[in-house]
């Protein structure tokens, strides 16, 4: 373990004039993440740190639903892309190597992962098969920008099923799904909303429903966390699509609150008893002065005993 006084944590007092995003602000003066290129960034030790947790979270939760991990080259022959179509992607890294072979520095590995199932999986009784990694991404972002949010090389984790029908297939996105349900609730402790890609006509979106707190528990499992404000009501965008609302969460911020008062209201009453039991031991009456005329006849005993 380090020192604090010798960790490497360069902390900035103002954030960068180009950050734009709170998040790339953030990091960047909390010396998580340090700038080498456009899109193009190194994790201090700190950052590092973080990121490992987050993989750490995402792991247990895929090896949770069955997903077995492993890892696939980010250097690839060009060859299964052009098959898929996928060469002609303006965003796909491409070079050759010495030979003048074409090459491409994937941004996802549908067409990898695909060729090792095709030759392995030899029965539907193999399926359902899923797998994952957690990989080094490359993708030539026209712009990049927001710090870590749009980058040309990232960490992303990926995860591709192999099922025997369309029912299994829904079946293997529904527990994807869950797990980063139950991921995002370890991540963020207030509001988030994930977005669904069910199909290319349509996008759904759910919440994340956060467990309730000691009050809603005490109420009978009610769950403040749901509250919410509609800023901007859910719309059709101009493709057609749906836009999600802009909601703004202020249940699990009066959760907490109420929690706290709770909390502090039990460790208040608890520290009065304590206070009350040590006044009574200290307020003890002392015992009692033996009465004036016992006294006497003690000393009239004492003297009639007395040798002469």
């Amino acid at each position: 373990m380090t020192r604090f006084s010798q960790a490497f944590l360069p902390t900035l007092k103002e954030a960068p004039s180009d950050a734009e995003a709170l998040s790339h602000k953030l990091m960047v003066r909390a010396g998580l993440i340090r700038q080498v290129g456009a899109g193009l960034w190194s994790y201090l030790p700190a950052g590092w740190r973080v990121e490992r947790k987050v993989e750490a979270v995402i792991r247990e939760e895929m090896e949770g639903i069955g997903a077995q991990e492993m890892l696939m080259p980010v250097l690839q022959p060009a060859e299964p892309w052009e098959k898929t179509g996928r060469y002609a992607i303006e965003e796909l890294f491409k070079l050759e190597d010495r030979k003048g072979s074409p090459m491409v520095l994937a941004m996802t590995h549908e067409e990898c992962v695909t060729h090792h199932v095709a030759k392995e999986v030899r029965s539907y009784r193999d399926l359902p098969l899923t797998v994952f990694q957690i990989q080094t991404k490359e993708r030539d972002e026209p712009r990049p920008r927001a710090g870590v949010l749009r980058t040309r090389e990232f960490t992303m984790k990926d995860a591709y099923s192999f099922d025997r029908d369309e029912e299994g297939l829904v079946r293997s996105y529904e527990l994807q799904a869950g797990a980063y349900s139950n991921a995002a609730g370890v991540f963020t402790p207030f509001y988030l909303k994930l977005a669904r890609n069910d199909s290319e006509q349509e996008i759904t979106h759910f919440s994340i429903k956060l467990p309730p707190g000691v009050i809603g528990k005490l109420a009978g499992g009610v769950d403040f966390s749901q509250l919410a404000v509609v800023l901007e009501p859910a719309r059709m965008g101009a493709d057609g699509k749906e836009i999600a609302a802009v909601l703004l969460r202020y249940g699990h911020f009066i959760q907490t609150i109420l929690d706290f008062v709770l909390v502090a209201f039990a460790v208040f009453l608890f520290v009065k008893v304590i206070n009350k039991l040590y006044r009574k031991r200290e307020e003890a009456p002392a015992p009692a002065a033996p009465a004036a005329d016992i006294v006497l006849l003690t000393e009239i005993r004492d003297a009639l005993r007395a040798p002469r």
